[in-house]
């Protein structure tokens, strides 16, 4: 089985406020249902990591 990681919204996030109020620098999903966003200057920290899991889960740290 193959997982596949490509830009999230063919790359057109990057560079646009994220769920944490920050900067997205990078935003990749899975072909299997997953998402990670990497954000700076959040609201709560310098940086953020977001990931889920479509249907499933959803974090930030």
């Amino acid at each position: 089985m193959e997982y596949k990681w490509n830009p999230f919204d063919q790359g057109n996030s990057i560079g646009t406020i994220g769920s944490e109020d920050g900067k997205i620098l990078k935003d990749e999903e899975n072909s299997f249902g997953a998402r990670i966003t990497l954000e700076e200057n959040g609201s709560i920290a310098p940086f953020s990591i977001t990931i889920g899991i479509y249907g499933l889960m959803f974090h930030t740290d």
